[in-house]
């Protein structure tokens, strides 16, 4: 699903797919915030941005950025996880996906999205995911 690795900025935030390498949120992150910071109109815009690229500067080791995923990352509900403390304070929404069948039709596709501070977390290492569902995107 070309969806899941995708990073798209539009004037409200930034949508990750969930099977983005960390390393690569980091630097498309960077990017955009150095792009922000220029006008001071936008400049406010990069402080999320900035704070992300700085968390996933010290995570882990490279070798394991390279490889390592958003959604991995989240629905692992790991209670050491540097990274869903900034997606709580950032008011961060995750895309939760499923193939649904509704009277003998072909399968579609349901979204569901859930604030990662409204509750996604529900106990230890335990998430808000339903059966059937997948880490979509980040927004």
């Amino acid at each position: 699903v070309h969806e899941l690795g995708e990073i798209t900025f539009d004037d409200y935030g930034v949508r990750v797919g969930c099977s983005v390498p960390l390393v690569d949120m980091r630097e498309a992150f960077l990017k955009k915030a150095h792009e922000l910071q220029k006008d001071k109109a936008t400049a406010h815009k990069a402080r999320v941005l900035v704070a992300y690229a700085e968390q996933l500067r010290w995570f882990a080791g490279h070798q394991i950025r390279n490889v390592a995923t958003l959604g991995g990352n989240i629905v692992t509900a790991s209670p050491i996880s540097d990274m869903n403390p900034l997606h709580m304070a950032s008011g961060s929404v995750i895309r939760l996906a499923k193939f649904v069948t509704r009277d003998e039709q072909a399968p579609a596709l349901e979204f569901r999205d859930k604030g990662m501070a409204e509750g996604f977390f529900v106990g230890y290492r335990k998430t808000d995911v339903l059966p059937g569902e997948v880490a979509h995107s980040l927004y």
